[in-house]
């Protein structure tokens, strides 16, 4: 009889937490919902009206993003110098603060990479790019410090520059890419390297 008693309070149990589980599935999903302007938006205005307001926000979303992470890194930094700086210093603290912002556009602002727009975006952030120049997915990159010929070509992964670190002090230097210029996939162009173009180290090199 306890046994069986106990069996009844397990299975009693068990239908307890399958219904609360079962609430909290269906709170989840109202939440969800609620919060997503996208189809609060579809739902308020109704079939080809709301669809027609979604068209036009996201849009208009994803430019006041990009837009916003060039206001708030100009703020912060709006134009980083080549030097050599003090890990203790307020510069590295607005430095590292820039570097994570623009790692973060990666996420936020992925479908502008790959596109014609993606050099258009960086030349507000800092940048100096020539016509025509194409970029992929760049795993870093600073925009005051580097410089792109026309043409050239810059494949998923690669890494512009960065920072070179030697007794609580860092360094940062331009980055020059010339004319008609590839850097291939996870390519590393280090700290002051330059590639392609009329490069004097290159130019003294015997044919």
């Amino acid at each position: 009889e306890s046994q069986a008693r106990a069996t009844e309070q397990l299975q009693a149990l068990e239908k307890d937490l399958r219904d609360q589980l079962a609430r909290g599935v269906e709170r989840k999903k109202v939440d969800v919902y609620r919060d997503s302007w996208l189809l609060n938006a579809v739902m308020k205005f109704g079939g080809l009206a709301g669809w027609a307001t979604a068209i036009v926000l996201v849009p208009a979303g994803f430019v006041f993003y990009a837009l916003y992470f060039v206001a708030v890194k100009r703020l912060i930094l709006n134009k980083a110098q080549p030097g050599t700086y003090s890990v203790n210093s307020v510069f590295y603290l607005r430095k590292w603060f820039t570097d994570r912002l623009i790692k973060m556009s990666r996420f936020y602002l992925l479908p502008l990479y790959t596109t014609l727009y993606l050099p258009h975006w960086m030349r507000l952030l800092g940048a100096k790019i020539g016509k025509r120049a194409e970029l992929s997915v760049l795993s870093y990159f600073s925009p005051d410090l580097i410089e792109l010929g026309e043409e050239s070509f810059f494949a998923d992964s690669s890494i512009i520059g960065g920072k070179r670190y030697y007794r609580r002090h860092f360094q940062i230097a331009m980055n020059k890419v010339g004319k008609r210029s590839f850097v291939g996939n996870a390519a590393i162009l280090p700290v002051g390297a330059s590639l392609g173009g009329h490069i004097p180290a290159l130019e003294n090199l015997p044919l």
